[in-house]
Formats: structure tokens, C-alpha cells, sequence
């Protein structure tokens, strides 16, 4: 995309134009459990979120967990990447209208945050 090239080549996370705004951010990181039964024989407390007679992975708890410590086993960590988005200006509802993004959304079902 020419835009995308654009802000790329100039090197900066947002370009203000007359018609709207280009923007360029990474997004953050995914946390994704690969394995649950491995991760919930290995997960300390601080990585779970209780529910009686049932435990599940609390994806926040487990992003700050690995931010200082080993990645539990079990778990995948999936860097965030760069993406590219922007706005045309105009008003729709009272609010600005998001009109494109460069990232395609995968169907796969999984557990991230």
C-alpha cells in the first residue's frame, strides 16, 4: 500500500494530512496456551483465575508473570507486530469513522489476550 510506504519512509509513527491521519503502531504481544493440561500442571497461583471447581488461565496475570520470569511451559508468546491504519476525516454518529487498517484477521479459534 503506498500510504503504508509513505509513513515508513518517513519514519514516523503519525502524519497528520488534511484529510484525515496515517498511523503506524505495534500492537502488543499475545499470550496463547498451547498445551492447557501442561500449563495447568506447571502454572503457579498468580497465573490463574479461580472459579469453584474449575480453573482457567488468566491471560493478564500471565503476560505480567513472563515479564519477569521464564515462559511456563505450555504457553507461546507471539511478538506484536507493526500495523499500519488510517483515518479519513468526517463525522459519522458524532465519532471519526476508522475507514482501513493493514492487518487481516485469521478464523482460528484459540485463547489469547
Amino acid at each position: 500500500m503506498k500510504l503504508e510506504a509513505f509513513i515508513k519512509e518517513k519514519k514516523e509513527k503519525t502524519i497528520a494530512l488534511p484529510n484525515g491521519t496515517l498511523k503506524m503502531h505495534k500492537k502488543p504481544d499475545k499470550v496463547e496456551i498451547e498445551d492447557i493440561d501442561l500449563f495447568l500442571k506447571k502454572a503457579k497461583p498468580e497465573m490463574l483465575t479461580v472459579v469453584p471447581e474449575s480453573y482457567k488461565p488468566d491471560m493478564n496475570k500471565i503476560k505480567n508473570y513472563i515479564k519477569t520470569k521464564p515462559v511456563p511451559p505450555g504457553v507461546k508468546i507471539t511478538e506484536g507486530k507493526e500495523e499500519f491504519s488510517y483515518k479519513l476525516n468526517g463525522v459519522n454518529d458524532g465519532r471519526e469513522e476508522e475507514t482501513g487498517t493493514g492487518i487481516k484477521q485469521n478464523n482460528e479459534l484459540r485463547a489469547v489476550v
